[in-house]
């Protein structure tokens, strides 16, 4: 049923993964003079306001993400399968804090 309780932490989850994505991640400090940058999941802007985008494949991970959380979150009916799925998110989600610390 979609009142389980597993329901309310994968939709928990799914604001959490949502949150994240509108959220900048981090401030990149430069170690001697120099401005610093902000960093996204879709870029980087640097103190002059020019955007980099080689953090994209964190935006695309949350992108893949999201929809996976919703289909696991319906996928009720069939117990097997929405686990299978719910491991896959998890990896996925694993993955993105590991690009973040790299």
């Amino acid at each position: 049923m979609i009142q389980r309780k597993q329901t309310i932490f994968l939709f928990l989850s799914f604001v959490v993964l949502v949150i994240c994505l509108c959220m900048p991640i981090g401030l990149l400090e430069p170690s001697g003079m120099g401005i610093s940058s902000k960093m996204t999941n879709l870029w980087i802007v640097d103190g002059n306001g020019v955007k980099d985008f080689k953090v994209w494949p964190l935006f695309a991970t949350l992108l893949i993400t999201l929809p996976l959380h919703l289909f696991v979150i319906f996928d009720y009916k069939n117990r097997k399968r929405q686990i299978r799925f719910c491991s896959i998110a998890i990896f996925l989600v694993v993955a993105w804090h590991l690009a973040i610390c790299l």
